[in-house]
């Protein structure tokens, strides 16, 4: 007999509370049934299916699973020993708490400006009963399903698409931005395209403001880029850019967080620009003489093959210093 087919894929169901609030089991089960209804394969707290937690914490890291947090009074230690996993390996991560006639404890309420920063849709439900939690349950997953099938897959001519989806992404990643460019817009700057511009400002907005704990990492072809500037300089506008990526060296070298600055060069051209970020991938790959553009979301790639893709990247490239990104601007 084959194995039974899960359309959604699979969704952990945990819970955390100091005082041992009774019910937990039965909003968990309650979660359970309203996650099923959508095609998710469903795996719920090690006590409640009857499998170890070394199993329970291999479905989190390695199936890339929706994961449902119901909370009741807690500290931000168990919180944070919560839902590592989930933020750590960039899960779909939805948050359920417990109230009375809509109250919560202080000690929750201090948790729920970073609960809500890790969440995929950053709010955080409450719930008195086991009706309303169903009902929250399926609504925010009918959501995110919805937002899935309207996002999968964008394929179109050109790159518009790519500048306006990264665009878009830089707004909402959470711990990584993975940018391989083969002409780098950081040293280039844009050109005449409105979508160019908007991204680049983009860009150098998010730059200038980047959390210490997200990953940052733009590689482009050095060959590519000086050859660029050697045959369409008057296409960009060099002055400012270098005027830009040297601000941000020197921002961040004051901060003494210039390993956070994460550009990084290689000799050899590559044949698909792209872009990897917490919650998408978007691709420009060559067609015969054409350009298309693909955005397909990021929970079709597992974590290990993203960490990979890195891996090949850091070990095959060299980090951009001032003393070479100054000899790429020479005469400008």
């Amino acid at each position: 007999m084959s194995e039974k087919f899960y359309p959604q894929g699979t969704l952990c169901i945990s819970s955390v509370t100091s005082n041992k609030e009774a019910g937990f089991s039965d909003y968990r089960y309650v979660a359970c049934i309203a996650a099923q209804e959508f095609g998710f394969r469903v795996i719920r707290n090690p006590e409640d299916d009857g499998m170890t937690q070394e199993d329970f914490e291999y479905a989190m890291e390695n199936e890339n699973p929706v994961f449902i947090l119901i909370v009741g009074e807690v500290s931000s230690d168990m919180v944070n020993a919560e839902f590592a996993t989930a933020k750590s390996n960039c899960l779909p991560m939805f948050v359920f708490i417990k109230s009375v006639n809509r109250k919560i404890s202080e000690s929750t309420k201090k948790n729920m400006k970073e609960l809500s920063e890790v969440t995929y849709d950053k709010c955080c439900s409450f719930f008195d009963t086991c009706e309303q939690l169903h009902s929250q349950v399926r609504e925010r997953l009918r959501k995110y399903i919805q937002k899935k099938l309207e996002t999968y897959p964008i394929l179109q001519k050109g790159t518009d698409l790519a500048y306006i989806a990264n665009k878009q992404l830089m707004k909402v990643a959470r711990r990584q931005i993975i940018i391989y460019q083969n002409t780098s817009i950081l040293l280039l700057g844009a050109r005449s395209s409105v979508y160019e511009n908007a991204f680049m400002a983009e860009l150098m907005k998010w730059l200038r403001g980047m959390r210490d704990d997200i990953e940052f990492l733009h590689v482009f072809c050095m060959n590519e880029t000086l050859e660029e500037i050697r045959n369409n300089a008057g296409s960009y506008n060099l002055q400012a850019a270098k005027e830009n990526i040297l601000e941000l060296y020197r921002m961040y070298e004051e901060q003494g967080k210039a390993n956070i600055l994460n550009i990084r060069y290689s000799e050899k051209p590559n044949n698909v620009s792209y872009v990897i970020t917490d919650t998408n991938l978007v691709f420009v790959i060559p067609v015969e003489d054409e350009r298309y553009t693909i955005e397909l979301p990021s929970y079709i790639m597992q974590v290990n093959q993203i960490e990979k893709i890195k891996d090949e990247l850091y070990h095959k490239t060299k980090k951009l210093d001032r003393e070479t990104l100054m000899k790429i601007y020479e005469g400008v």
